[in-house]
């Protein structure tokens, strides 16, 4: 099983399997008192690709689940099981316990952006015909339940 992630400044692009989804992220996002950097969203992106394939897909046990990801900090911060932010690490420890309770292994790999156009395209609003929208598919995700797009 498939998913590819992207962040971008003005938002979360993701794919699971043949279905992807958009997360518009706030203007002002970045920096700040948080000294959040891409990172986070880029981290945060997996967890709702792995959320969305679970939500289609939850008898998933003992797959080994590819994740293509164009930010190497990630990538090196989910092998190494630990990133300097700590946003970042409640993120993997998220991603790594949704994972765990689906019986799932994921192997996240670097992925150069210029091949990651689909998740990063969408990431940026421009949305790819190749793919059917999550929307109508699967259950939509909760937004306002993610940090990074509250208003609060």
């Amino acid at each position: 099983m498939l998913i590819a992630s992207n962040a971008s400044d003005t938002g979360i692009g993701i794919i699971a399997g043949a279905s992807w989804d958009y997360f518009p992220l706030r203007r002002g996002w970045k920096g700040g008192h948080n000294r959040w950097n891409i990172n986070l969203p880029e981290a945060f992106a997996i967890e709702l690709a792995l959320q969305m394939l679970f939500d289609a897909r939850p008898r998933l046990n003992g797959v080994t689940l590819v994740g293509w990801c164009d930010n190497e900090s990630v990538v090196e911060a989910w092998a190494g099981q630990r990133s300097r932010t700590p946003a970042v690490n409640a993120c993997l420890l998220r991603i790594f316990q949704l994972v765990t309770l689906h019986g799932c292994t994921l192997e996240l790999r670097w992925l150069d952006t210029l091949a990651n156009l689909d998740a990063d395209n969408i990431s940026r609003g421009v949305f790819p015909a190749a793919y059917r929208t999550a929307r109508g598919e699967f259950p939509v995700l909760d937004r306002k339940s993610t940090r990074l797009n509250s208003s609060h």
